[in-house]
This record gives C-alpha cells, structure tokens and sequence, in this order.
C-alpha cells in the first residue's frame, strides 16, 4: 500500500477525468468534418439559387413563346384578310366589267363576229355605234366608255402604287427651303393661312393630297419640282402610323392636322425690319471686302465644287479671326438663295457680288421695288380658287394705317382744352 503523498493516482483524479462533462480536445478529424459542413452548406445554397434562376429564365422562354405565337397568329390573320381583300376587290372588278357588257347585251355571253369569233368590248362597241338602228344619244353613250373619260377610268382601275412613309428627315432640306422662300416673302404664317385654302377646304374642313399639291404649286411656295411637291405634300396630308401605304392623291386629312403639320414644315418665320436687313447688309458688305482675300482664299479651299454652305461661311470667318453673328449667316444664306432657288447651290461667285460695294445700297433698292410690301399673286385652279395674298396684305396695310390715324385722333383728343384729363 502507497503512501496517500506519494505519486500515485488518487481516487479522486479518476473521477475528475471520466466525468461526462469533460470536453474532449478537438483532433483534426472533428475540425474537418466541420469544414464539410460549411462548404455543403455553401453548396446547397448556390443550387437553390440556380435553381431560382433555372425557373425565372423558363419563365421568360413560355412569356417569349407565347408572344411569338400571338404574332404570327396576328400575322396570319392580317395575310388572310389581305386575300380576302383581294378576292373581294376582283369579284368587284369582275361586277363592274358586267355591268358594262350588260347594257351592250346579255352579261357573260361573249360576242362573236362574223367569223364566230369572240369580239373584244371596243370592238363591239364601235361596231355597235355605227348601227343604223341606235339613235345619237344611244351611240353617244356607248362612245363615251372609249372617249368620254378615258384618263378617270384608267386612274380608277390603275393598281395603286404601294410606298414607304414619308418621314421628316425626308423633307428636311426641302422643309427649309420653304422657310426661306416664305421669309424672303416677309410672309406670316397666319397671312398665308387665310389666303391658300380653297372654298371647298374651308366648307368640308378636309385636305386632300392633291389639293395640297396645288397649294405648293402656286405662290408664296412656288415649289416647282414634280417630286419633291408631292413628297411635301403627303408628308403633310397622309396618316403616317403605317411604315407602308398605298399612295393616292385623294387622301385627305382634318384641316387642322394639315394646318399644324404645315406650320411645322414652314419653321420659324421671323419678320426683320428694314433698318435690321440694312444694318445687316451694310455690315456684311464690310466684312467681304475688308477681308476679301482672305475669305475667298478659305472659302475656296473648303468648297471645290464652288458652292458654299452657312457653315462654311461661318469658318471662314472664324479662321481669320472675323467675328460674324448667325443672324448675319442666315441673312447672307436668304440672299445667296434668293438667287439660286436651290440651298444645294449656294454660288461663291455671287456671295462676293451681292456683298460687294456696288450693292451696298441693295436693301433700299430692293424696298423701293417693292413699294413698301411684298407682291405674291395667287394663281389657282378654278376648284381650288383662294384669296390672294396680295389683297390680304393690302388690306392689313389699311386697317394698320386706320388704326395709326385713330391713335393720332385719341391724342389730339386727348390734349385738347373741354376734354377732363384722369
């Protein structure tokens, strides 16, 4: 038997390291199961996410496929009505034929000659017209089909020609072609308003296609090319929802939609007084030849084909250091275009002779020639007669001189001795 102070293992000590409540020490194998714990964690988070995204992009494949069957069956639908369109326009035309054949003879019976053989319908019809029986009237009428309104019905039967909308960029250089022509004019767009529409416009309150044709056609516009009149034209009358449309020159729109949509095509018109286009003119005058080789030197160089640009101009002033407002640019791009009626061909040759000294005095001479306002003539067609500017003008000139000469009275009234001053 040990000493109880000796170096044996007390009874106590046993106890004291089998107690349940003892935490083990971690070995390497418990921390690495834990590791595994985390990272399968870890695992099975990022699966549930692929699997969230895997449902939301199949989701959005059913929304893709559903909508590209309503497209095809809405693309189906519009063909089909096409060609029952179609089929219904030929059951008309093939009507309108028998109607015509009918009044000459039993609707669908071909007529032969002496040969027995099958006559087409002008041939019977002149042959039928020289019948001794017909009366005039009876071979009058079945002349007409041949010579009484040819180009009508060639245009009613014509297949319509299929086009692409036209877009404001379309007309963009043709747009402000018109600006300048009107500003020239000193025109207001509520003075060209009251004078370009015809009395049949004003009654039904519609605009056709080919009324407005008319309209560009004849002063203040005086646009003279065939394509780009009607370009402008249905730019401002037709509906342009449908990127194609089959064109006709009896479209027709709302006058006010015209009236808004032509506006816009006419810009900004801005009325510069005499002494404004003067000063301008003189100003101008003195830059070309104060500086005259060196802009002509620029000018040259920037514009081979001899025609130049407001921008061009305004860089070659700025190169030698020429200081020139934009409303002197644009005022020298009026005059330039006064000449040449084509914004495409803006002379350099005449920059420098309608800017020389010999027409410093342009302006006043210009005025002069004038007399005080511009002088547009209208010259329309019978069906579309509309009041002449000319006689607008005058009549504004009148009521702003009655209203100048009432003011005169008021004043005069007004200091006279009886008459209470307030």
């Amino acid at each position: 038997m040990k000493n109880e102070t000796g170096g044996g293992i007390t009874s106590s000590a046993i106890g004291q390291n089998t107690s349940p409540n003892h935490k083990r020490p971690m070995t390497g194998t418990n921390r690495e199961d834990s590791s595994l714990r985390i990272e399968l964690e870890k695992k099975s988070i990022e699966n549930n996410n692929l699997i969230n995204q895997l449902a939301e992009k199949r989701n959005q494949l059913l929304t893709v496929e559903r909508q590209v069957r309503e497209l095809r069956a809405e693309f189906n639908e519009k063909l089909t009505n096409s060609h029952n369109e179609k089929q219904a326009l030929l059951r008309e035309l093939e009507k309108l034929k028998n109607a015509k054949a009918s009044a000459l003879g039993e609707p669908g019976r071909p007529r032969l000659d002496s040969r027995g053989e099958e006559l087409k319908l002008d041939d019977y019809i002149k042959r039928a017209s020289l019948q001794p029986n017909f009366t005039a009237e009876e071979k009058e009428k079945l002349q007409e089909y041949q010579s009484g309104s040819k180009s009508d019905k060639k245009q009613q039967f014509a297949p319509k020609k299929r086009v692409q909308k036209v877009r404001a960029e379309d007309i963009k250089i043709l747009s402000y072609e018109i600006n300048l022509r009107l500003r020239l004019k000193r025109l207001t767009f509520e003075k060209i308003d009251r004078a370009i529409w015809s009395d049949r416009v004003r009654k039904t309150q519609t605009v056709t296609v080919k009324e407005m044709i008319n309209v560009l056609k004849n002063d203040p516009f005086n646009m003279t090319n065939e394509d780009d009149i009607t370009l402008v034209a249905r730019y401002i009358v037709e509906d342009n929802e449908e990127e194609y449309l089959f064109y006709d020159e009896n479209t027709k729109n709302d006058l006010t939609v015209v009236r808004s949509i032509l506006k816009k095509v006419m810009g900004n018109l801005p009325l510069w007084d005499h002494e404004n286009i003067k000063t301008m003119h003189e100003d101008l005058v003195n830059i070309c030849v104060e500086n005259y080789g060196g802009l002509r030197e620029n000018l040259k160089v920037m514009c081979k084909s001899g025609f130049v640009t407001a921008k061009d101009n305004k860089d070659a002033c700025d190169l030698i250091d020429v200081k020139i407002t934009d409303e002197q640019v644009e005022y020298m791009v009026m005059k330039l275009f006064e000449r040449s009626n084509d914004i495409l061909k803006l002379s350099l040759e005449e920059l420098f002779d309608i800017f020389s000294e010999k027409n410093i005095d342009l302006p006043d001479r210009e005025e002069a020639a004038k007399d005080g306002s511009p002088q547009v003539r209208v010259n329309h067609e019978p069906d579309f007669r509309a009041p002449s500017l000319n006689k607008i003008q005058q009549q504004d000139s009148i009521k702003e001189t009655k209203r100048e000469d009432d003011e005169e009275d008021d004043d005069y009234d007004d200091s006279s001795p009886g008459r209470s001053q307030d």
